[in-house]
């Protein structure tokens, strides 16, 4: 995984240079939101959409 350093630079290097700030913080928060995501899947803390799916009530559960 890329360190927050690195993203940054990484981000700041492909931005275009007229990049406004509210842009460039929606940017930031939106690589740490995949990030996160990214980590949670590794450590299994995540579910498939046939799991949402059944949890909401919004189908039956799978016969497999």
């Amino acid at each position: 995984m890329m360190t927050a350093k690195q993203a940054l630079v990484e981000l700041a290097g492909s931005a275009p240079d007229d990049i406004g700030w509210e842009e460039l913080q929606y940017q930031i928060l939106l690589r740490k939101r995949i990030q996160e995501s990214q980590e949670s899947e590794a450590r299994g803390e995540c579910y498939t959409t046939q799991e949402v799916l059944e949890r909401l009530g919004l189908c039956p559960k799978s016969s497999g």
